[in-house]
């Protein structure tokens, strides 16, 4: 049997308490089980928080009530790295979002980071944020049901003490990580072009390596997206095409908020200037798509999928971003900006039109993440960016593993609430596989 519960951490005396009214002849204190190794744990019993300096920090839970050893969960830490300065890196605000819904939805949830696991003692030493206080302290905690990979940068997530902590994490059989990696686009790309339901919205996309395929794919496509394998939010992009008309190869990029423009008459001296202006990471090359257009402004429509409470995948909600004037990409940070599906598509296709785009983005987007999970394991969440162009046809340019934060206030709110039911379903789904048939009748 599940049921919820509050509880409260006291920062000033370290103590656990169970915020419920005690029975006659109960015991003020009950030892209960938690995180991925089921350490025991003290409650202390007590009608309502105690009266400290510190006001303790209060949360749901959910207990799975059993004879021997009652679990309470979910406890879901999220992973990130240390900063130079001692401290963790990573969006401490979308953290403490996570954190707060934990705190009603029902899940205990802190920060951490490699240094701050002890393997010996299978104890890690998190990081909880305190709303009233406004300040983060540390506090002992298991080893979690549930990690939640947000390490910021591919740079820091290649790391060997990163790497040696993910691979342990992922080896526990109690554990459940998911997203364990950043996608690479290149292998992202060759990987859905073997799929039978994902290949046909691929733009014909291969990995950059010399001049002669850039030539052709001009010459083929008119225009072509020069992308970074390991970048994000639209980050050292450019496209390249030719002109007719003045008989000049091009090549436009963002600096800041402005699009700077490369005008040269050869392909050689365009490699060239590509050469000296890209990213050092490795480039795949991308058929450009001419985009349908509101106010004169190509967009495409962002997908967040989820998985959820009963661990199958679900769309948590679609935006649209478009370009800004003389932009390159729709990309927020980039100088896009943001909009509604449903105010946007009607007025550039018919009504019924625009249904049949949203049912066949939400198809897309649940063939995709089907299609990777079957060569990354663990996946529970990913964005989509899928275009749609002049004609109502989706082009699939591009799929995240960490979704960046979604601005539109319902989808950010789900998508909080699917992680932590997730969790929920992750935690007692576990649970349930060191338990005999009949002992989970009788718990049920």
């Amino acid at each position: 049997m599940m049921k919820k519960v509050t509880i409260a951490y006291s920062p000033a005396d370290q103590e656990w308490y169970l915020l419920a009214q005690p029975k006659r002849g109960q015991t003020v204190n009950r030892h209960i089980y938690w995180g991925a190794n089921r350490l025991p744990l003290k409650l202390s019993i007590a009608r309502k928080p105690p009266l400290l300096p510190c006001k303790p920090l209060t949360m749901n839970a959910y207990i799975r009530l059993k004879k021997r050893k009652p679990l309470l969960g979910p406890v879901v830490g999220i992973l990130t790295v240390q900063g130079n300065d001692g401290s963790f890196t990573g969006s401490k605000p979308n953290f403490i979002e996570l954190m707060r819904t934990g705190q009603y939805k029902g899940g205990i949830v802190f920060v951490f980071t490699p240094e701050s696991v002890n393997w010996l003692t299978e104890e890690v030493r998190g990081q909880l944020y305190h709303p009233q206080l406004k300040k983060w302290f540390s506090c002992q905690f298991p080893l979690p049901n549930v990690v939640y990979n947000r390490i910021p940068l591919r740079s820091f997530e290649s790391k060997s003490e990163v790497q040696i902590c993910l691979e342990l994490l992922s080896k526990h059989p109690r554990i459940s990580l998911f997203n364990p990696c950043f996608f690479d686009k290149n292998e992202l790309f060759r990987l859905l072009k073997e799929g039978a339901e994902t290949a046909r919205y691929l733009p014909r996309t291969e990995l950059l390596e010399d001049s002669n395929l850039l030539s052709e794919m001009i010459a083929q496509h008119q225009e072509v997206y020069l992308k970074p394998t390991s970048a994000k939010a639209g980050k050292g992009i450019f496209k390249a095409g030719y002109d007719q008309d003045k008989g000049r190869y091009t090549l436009l990029f963002h600096q800041g908020l402005k699009t700077k423009r490369v005008s040269t008459p050869s392909i050689e001296r365009l490699w060239k200037g590509f050469q000296k202006l890209k990213f050092p990471s490795p480039y795949i090359i991308q058929q450009a798509v001419d985009l349908a257009q509101i106010d004169g402004c190509p967009f495409d429509l962002r997908t967040l999928i989820q998985k959820n409470k009963y661990g199958t995948w679900e769309i948590t909600g679609i935006g649209i971003r478009v370009a800004g004037r003389k932009r390159i990409t729709t990309h927020v940070p980039q100088g896009g900006r943001i909009e509604d599906p449903a105010q946007v598509l009607p007025q550039v296709f018919t009504p019924e039109k625009a249904e049949e785009i949203v049912s066949q983005v939400k198809q897309l987007a649940l063939e995709v993440a089907q299609e990777l999970e079957g060569h990354y394991h663990h996946l529970g969440e990913m964005s989509l960016d899928i275009g749609v162009d002049s004609q109502g046809q989706l082009w699939l340019f591009e799929a995240n593993a960490k979704p960046m934060k979604f601005d539109e206030p319902h989808i950010r709110r789900k998508s909080l609430e699917n992680l932590i039911e997730y969790a929920q379903y992750l935690t007692f789904k576990t649970y349930r596989k060191g338990v005999s048939t009949n002992e989970t009748a009788q718990a049920n």
